[in-house]
């Protein structure tokens, strides 16, 4: 069930649904909210303890999250959201391919850099044990002793996870690692490198 509000970096938690979903057995909810002093005091308050903050490159995600919002069914209020919080131009549909790159590259992936720094600054600075961080490749990877982690962690007798299908699912992609290599020029990723640059947390983890 959906615990915070959409969006790519304002999504905040919702304390109805969050309670709503805590009064749930054995439940997963998977949001992208951030980690502002509001966040994690909502969490501390509803004794949330066991968090995974799943981690993905971010040039992948740029790539990923390009598919996802030009499919051919995205909403308009999905399209006004993305305009509001400055990650796309209002008038990026109507450009071409190439441009719709230069606008993601240069607008969205910065705040996608800024959203992973601040969960790795705020997880280390407030001693936040709860939350385990997941690498993407680890994840995709998988592995017995991957997921025997995971369940320990949130203190659960390890179960086979089932195996997502990319090819069966008409909203996910195949959730590749290193993709931005094909799909960016060199300008592109010289770009993005020195924007990693800026946020050490990030250019270290990656």
């Amino acid at each position: 069930m959906r615990i915070a509000t959409r969006g790519c970096t304002t999504s905040n938690l919702m304390p109805e649904q969050l309670s709503e979903f805590l009064a749930l057995k054995n439940s997963v909810a998977q949001q992208h909210f951030v980690a502002s002093d509001y966040n994690i005091e909502l969490l501390r308050l509803f004794k949330l303890n066991h968090l995974f903050l799943l981690l993905r490159d971010p040039r992948d995600v740029l790539v990923s999250w390009y598919h996802h919002i030009t499919r051919p069914d995205v909403p308009a209020w999905e399209r006004n959201l993305y305009i509001a919080e400055a990650v796309i131009t209002e008038e990026f549909y109507e450009k071409s391919t190439s441009a719709r790159w230069g606008d993601l590259i240069f607008l969205a992936f910065p705040k996608f850099c800024v959203w992973i720094e601040d969960w790795l600054q705020t997880i280390e600075s407030r001693k936040l044990t709860q939350i385990r961080i997941i690498r993407f490749t680890d994840l995709a990877a998988g592995g017995e002793a991957f997921w025997a982690d995971v369940f320990s962690h949130i203190n659960a007798e390890l179960i086979p996870p089932k195996v997502h299908d990319p090819v069966a699912s008409k909203h996910f992609r195949s959730g590749l690692s290193g993709v931005y290599k094909t799909e960016f020029n060199a300008d592109q990723i010289q770009h993005c490198a020195e924007v990693m640059s800026a946020h050490p947390a990030v250019a270290a983890f990656f």
